[in-house]
């Protein structure tokens, strides 16, 4: 069969992400006009003759996908799943898998100039560092970035900010005290804290954290709503626990996530490295590095974790696996500190793909809006449309 040059131009220049706007559209034509045979000749010439022969539709576009991947630089993808979508928002490219076969879309960056379209001067910036402390007697201290250095004294601890990080340091060593303080972030907000003993927490979003000033006796409990990252400094004689929405996390020192915010069906905990032991409902599993507990239906369930996607929020990303867009919408609704309403049924797609967590609002609806989803913001409102 024969095929004309132009189109195998320009898979290459896709390839290579040197594609104009208008080229881009040409080949989003030609795909969605030509039937499979001819579809699969295009492919099978520009891609070093690879044999797609015998492969479904959608095991085609994953294997393209792949491919240019591996030519993109700096690639932030994203994915939806209704058969499949693909696409990649730095390499300004974009794959869809329909019933008929594939196609081309137009680039999340040619979208985002449209942002307009979506809610003229009404975009909403990402959270970032903030939260607010409550000392042992009542007072609230407000952190953010333009406060540093000590931020207060509890009897012999001293309490310091540096940038987006709370650190505690003792100056007497001797305390037999207990004083507890609660560090919480608010919606759009996220902070790092040191604790006495050395451990670190990463608190994300709409969490709060319970904890003493110092640790004095057999444990150091702490007492955790929402979703935090922690780094245990390690004290054989001291075991560290975690209480979050009645699972109970025992380390001895180690590193691991907890998600156990209220709204989300299961709480979480997830091992990377070292062992912990989870209780709840006199249920007791002990993990070993890679794997999730989950506490649903007062039952713990131990499976394999995705670490990338548990620790994305940490690293600055949104990262979805097959995930429903009330679950995507519940993470956007928290760190962009929006409410989230429906407007007709809730679409039943499954994502799957990363979004950076410094986009705007506006930024992260338009790539999911490449994958046919629509929205529209009314103040700090955004409604999914049907």
């Amino acid at each position: 069969m024969m095929v004309d040059n132009r189109y195998l131009e320009l898979l290459e220049g896709y390839t290579n992400n040197t594609l104009t706007l208008q080229e881009l559209e040409e080949l989003k034509v030609f795909w969605k006009t030509n039937d499979t045979e001819t579809l699969n000749v295009v492919i099978e010439k520009s891609f070093d003759n690879h044999a797609f022969n015998g492969l479904s539709d959608i095991a085609k576009a994953e294997e393209i996908f792949n491919r240019v991947m591996a030519t993109a630089k700096q690639v932030e993808s994203f994915a939806v799943k209704k058969k499949r979508v693909w696409f990649a928002a730095a390499a300004v490219i974009a794959f869809f898998v329909s019933m008929g076969g594939l196609y081309l879309a137009v680039s999340s960056k040619a979208a985002a100039d449209n942002v307009a379209t979506l809610a003229p001067n009404k975009d909403i910036q990402p959270g970032n560092n903030k939260a607010v402390l409550t000392l042992a007697n009542g007072t609230k201290l407000m952190l953010n970035d333009s406060l540093n250095g000590i931020v207060a004294k509890e009897g012999s601890i001293q309490l310091v900010k540096s940038g987006g990080e709370l650190s505690y340091r003792s100056l007497d060593k001797a305390t037999n005290s207990i004083s507890y303080n609660t560090i919480c972030t608010p919606r759009g907000g996220m902070y790092e804290l040191v604790l006495a003993d050395g451990t670190k927490v990463w608190l994300d979003a709409a969490s709060s954290l319970k904890y003493p000033a110092s640790f004095v006796g057999n444990e150091r409990k702490v007492e955790l709503t929402g979703e935090a990252y922690f780094e245990v400094a390690h004290n054989k004689n001291m075991p560290f626990r975690v209480i979050a929405n009645q699972m109970t996390v025992e380390v001895l020192g180690t590193h691991f996530n907890i998600n156990a915010y209220t709204e989300e069906a299961a709480a979480k905990t997830t091992l990377i490295e070292g062992a912990v032991k989870v209780s709840a409902n006199n249920a007791t599993e002990i993990l070993t590095p890679g794997k999730m507990a989950s506490y649903k239906n007062a039952s713990i369930t131990v499976a394999d974790a995705n670490i990338e996607e548990e620790l994305a929020w940490k690293n600055g990303y949104f990262i979805f696996n097959k995930a429903g867009i009330a679950t995507i919408m519940r993470q956007l609704s928290r760190w962009y500190d929006v409410e989230v309403s429906y407007e007709g049924t809730v679409p039943q797609n499954e994502f799957v793909g990363q979004i950076k967590r410094e986009e705007t609002l506006v930024g992260a609806l338009k790539i999911l809006e490449l994958s046919g989803m629509h929205f529209r913001i009314e103040g700090r409102k955004v409604i999914v449309l049907e």
